[in-house]
């Protein structure tokens, strides 16, 4: 759910049409969207030593959206 509200307030129309590289990009955003949304900057800190897993598990994540989360971090590690 989400991923699909980052869709809805990152993109507007349809770019169904467009080319996949720009379609990626999008995906990415959307991505990165639900990870803000789900495990907000403020909860986390990046000097504390965070791991996907861990972020997964606390914030009840999955797995998946919890790596991206710490590619935004920059610090955290699998």
């Amino acid at each position: 759910m989400a991923h699909g509200l980052g869709h809805h307030f990152l993109h507007q129309g349809n770019h169904c049409y467009l080319h996949s590289l720009w379609l990626d990009k999008q995906e990415r955003y959307a991505e990165m969207f639900a990870a803000m949304l789900l495990v907000p900057p403020g909860v986390i800190d990046t000097r504390s030593g965070w791991k996907a897993r861990m972020i997964s598990q606390l914030f009840r994540v999955p797995p998946e959206l919890a790596v991206v989360r710490c590619r935004v971090i920059g610090s955290c590690t699998k």
